[in-house]
């Protein structure tokens, strides 16, 4: 049988006085699946500015596919990232892979996995940084725990180290804690952080954003 999960977020952030700071995200996923067979899609959008001048702008969708096999528990996958970041001077940066993966836990209350994927990276900058690539190994690690009947926490980390470079790495970690008030509705609070070792141009190795937001199922 099918089941479906699909959810829509939208956050807002204002603060004024001394400074004025404006931040605005959302996110859909639309995530079907069957006794074996599993399909995401995954699309995010955020955009913040500080004194009526623009300093993030970043946009990201992934798509994947995996099958499930010996009881379940492992499974292959397939998956496509792409992404932009105007003020980490990423123009572009899409990134196809595949792998496999293992689910220690698939409970309701604990859910944890881990995979390891390899693909191809491609990278194209704002400005005169020239465009990079190349083959990326990628382990990911993902735990979720339900805490209270309305209350559920979970943690992803994915890590792209480079082959051509042993100290290249980026690293990719999102904290998130959902408070749920129905079948509906619920409300997100996300801490993500990005590490790049190596960042074009001005960049700093770490970016990271905290949102909060209201997510709706449908």
């Amino acid at each position: 049988s099918l089941v479906w999960d699909r959810n829509i977020s939208l956050g807002y952030d204002r603060a004024g006085g001394n400074t004025e700071n404006a931040q605005m995200n959302g996110s859909l996923l639309l995530h079907a699946k069957t006794d074996h067979d599993e399909f995401n899609l995954r699309g995010s959008a955020y955009y913040s500015s500080s004194d009526k001048k623009m300093n993030t702008q970043q946009w990201a969708a992934m798509m994947r596919y995996a099958y499930s096999f010996w009881e379940k528990k492992w499974y292959n996958f397939y998956k496509f990232e792409i992404s932009h970041d105007r003020f980490a001077n990423v123009d572009y940066r899409f990134i196809p892979s595949t792998g496999i993966g293992y689910w220690l836990y698939d409970k309701a209350d604990l859910r944890v996995m881990y995979e390891l994927g390899a693909g191809f990276e491609h990278t194209t900058y704002n400005g005169a940084t020239k465009s990079s690539e190349g083959i990326v190994i990628i382990p990911r690690g993902f735990i979720e725990k339900r805490i209270f009947n309305n209350l559920k926490v979970s943690q992803e980390i994915i890590l792209y180290p480079s082959l051509r470079d042993s100290g290249e790495i980026r690293v990719y970690s999102e904290s998130s804690f959902i408070e749920t008030f129905n079948e509906k509705l619920s409300l997100v609070f996300k801490f993500i952080n990005v590490f790049d070792s190596n960042p074009a141009a001005a960049a700093k190795n770490n970016d990271f954003k905290f949102i909060s937001s209201l997510q709706y199922s449908f």
